[in-house]
């Protein structure tokens, strides 16, 4: 993508123009196939969160494991990012948010919703956290709907000033419910290897 977006996303990246209202939103975990189209889209200049020399591109292991929960994003059946969970070395209940999309506002907060449901109901999460540029103001607005607190700032020698944001399982429990009746008036279909559940402004519901 050659010009930066107009529109911002709600997300660790950028964002193009709005989509269809009926768009069907999901999340999967990774496969083979979608390996090389979502390596291609997330070294978009506009979807990194640091800056690198010419020709030179961050590495996207893009895995399924249980050190690495990587969701394919889709809208309908056109790839659109990738949203994933990494296990912290030192601490295994903790794990780190990470979001690369190419789309709409408004999908990545259901986004959002989707992986710390899965975070915290699925893998026994303690903790997720994520960092993310100060100048990202739609990830910070994401960060105050589901009561994640501001926990240091860091700085990049390939990118500008960033902030982490931590949340814990008690917060997010005691504020998922406000959150997600506001990002999922659209549901959002999220899988993994076992099981399905449908997001909607109601909660996540199991489908397996």
């Amino acid at each position: 993508m050659s010009d930066v977006p107009t529109n911002p996303s709600p997300s660790l990246g950028a964002s193009t123009p709005l989509e269809p209202p009926s768009s069907r939103l999901s999340l999967r975990p990774v496969e083979t196939a979608d390996r090389a189209a979502l390596a291609s889209l997330l070294n978009q200049p506009a979807l990194r969160r640091r800056s690198f020399m010419p020709d030179l591109n961050e590495l996207h292991p893009l895995d399924w494991s249980t050190r690495r929960r990587t969701f394919t994003a889709a809208l309908d059946e056109t790839l659109i990012g990738a949203v994933e969970l990494i296990r912290d070395d030192d601490e295994p209940d903790a794990w780190e948010l990470s979001m690369g999309l190419d789309c709409a506002g408004g999908v990545g907060g259901r986004c959002v919703s989707a992986v710390l449901f899965y975070a915290f109901r699925h893998l026994g999460a303690r903790e997720v956290w994520f960092w993310v540029p100060r100048n990202n103001v739609a990830m910070a607005r994401i960060a105050a709907r589901f009561s994640f607190l501001k926990s240091h700032a860091v700085h990049h020698t390939l990118g500008p000033p960033a902030d982490v944001y931590e949340l814990t399982q008690d917060r997010w429990q005691a504020t998922h419910h406000e959150a997600e009746a506001h990002y999922l008036s659209e549901p959002i279909e999220l899988r993994d290897v076992h099981s399905r559940w449908l997001g909607e402004a109601s909660g996540f519901s199991s489908d397996a």
